[in-house]
């Protein structure tokens, strides 16, 4: 007789999808010949994406996986997305049997990958920081909820290694749209549609970039939060500097910051104090700060990436950059980022507040030194 082809079927609302659900996707296809990936719409609740949002990023997620883990058996080829109405989903397919797989929840799935060896080796660092040493413990840690909500927090930092990079980027992009409009709103009360312009216009620049994207953008926020407890005691003119001080980006420009600073200032209403934003647009040159405390503190924050003391992050910072300038020879590409980083080497401080001196002086320092060797 000849064997049916084993079929797994993974139903889950997937808002977003998970690097544990990747795991769970990839764990199947060892075992399977195809899987049906469900996306189940439940009208009782609220999704950040829309099924057609989740179904690219799944997909989008996949193939990056597939490249970036060449002995795997998963690809799209083997690999179905699918939409499911919830009441019908059950129905619609017998539960296991010799020849299927049927994973509904995240729970199981989680389970699944736990007993399989995968979960400690990969979250092991978050797991102990949080406290959490066993399985039941972790399930909430790991939901697509709890990663959601840390992102509208502006709590990036731990997430990012828990969700695909395509989601990453597309809760980022959500989050700071949000924020950003929450944010100003005070300023254009009358006229959202300015809001949706100038969002339009930063999300059309900054999403094309491998490094100076929305993610630093996120990076700097996230630290000024850390700065500051809270967000609500900064001052809008910083927050909306930090949003607009990479808009322009040209590598054959020496005003890349000056071209950021008035293409956005005509939007600016009275009550925006034009000239602090000028000022701390045009510190992340790096060349000069003047005696302004916002701009002193944003040009940290610009820079802020090259005091981690993660290895991970450092060379996803380097490969970021890198690729960036692409179109730039890798011989005037070195020259210029042996120059820039040699510029910082030479000054008494990198850093010019006393927050960032104390909090990543000495590393920043020792991670520059290491590229320049």
């Amino acid at each position: 007789m000849e064997r049916k082809e084993k079929i797994a079927v993974f139903a889950g609302a997937f808002d977003p999808i998970t690097s544990v659900y990747l795991h769970i996707i990839d764990a199947l296809s060892a075992e399977c010949e195809k899987i049906i990936v469900k996306i189940i719409n439940y009208p009782e609740r609220e999704y950040l994406f829309s099924v057609e949002e989740r179904k690219n990023l799944i997909r989008r997620a996949v193939e990056d996986y597939r490249q970036k883990n060449p002995t795997s058996a998963l690809n799209l080829s083997r690999c179905l997305v699918e939409i499911s109405d919830s009441q019908t989903l059950q129905a619609s397919f017998v539960s296991d049997s010799d020849d299927s797989i049927f994973i509904s929840g995240y729970c199981q799935g989680l389970e699944k990958v736990a007993q399989s060896g995968i979960l400690r080796p990969m979250y092991e660092d978050w797991l102990f920081s949080e406290g959490l040493d066993d399985i039941q413990s972790t399930k909430l840690m790991f939901s697509p909820n709890r990663i959601k909500n840390r992102c509208a927090e502006l709590r990036f930092f731990k997430i990012r290694n828990f969700v695909p990079e395509v989601a990453y980027q597309a809760l980022v992009s959500k989050n700071l749209e949000a924020f950003f409009k929450k944010t100003f709103q005070i300023w254009w009360p009358n006229d959202p549609e300015i809001l949706a312009k100038i969002w339009a216009d930063l999300k059309a620049n900054y999403e094309k970039r491998a490094y100076h994207n929305f993610s630093h953008i996120a990076y700097m926020l996230e630290l000024l939060a850390i700065r500051y407890k809270n967000l609500s005691s900064v001052s809008r003119e910083l927050i909306f500097s930090i949003f607009i001080h990479d808009y322009i980006l040209d590598e054959t420009r020496r005003d890349n910051e000056e071209m950021s600073f008035s293409s956005m200032a005509e939007y600016l209403p009275k009550m925006a104090d034009k000239s602090v934003i000028e000022k701390c647009v045009l510190a992340t040159k790096h060349d000069r700060f003047g005696e302004c405390n916002a701009a002193k503190l944003i040009a940290d924050l610009d820079l802020s990436i090259l005091g981690s003391n993660s290895v991970n992050v450092l060379r996803a910072y380097q490969r970021n950059i890198r690729n960036q300038y692409k179109s730039v020879s890798n011989e005037e590409y070195q020259a210029k980022r042996r120059s820039f980083l040699q510029s910082l080497i030479d000054r008494e401080n990198i850093f010019q507040t006393e927050f960032f001196q104390n909090l990543m002086e000495n590393q920043a320092r020792e991670n520059i030194l290491a590229e320049l060797a």
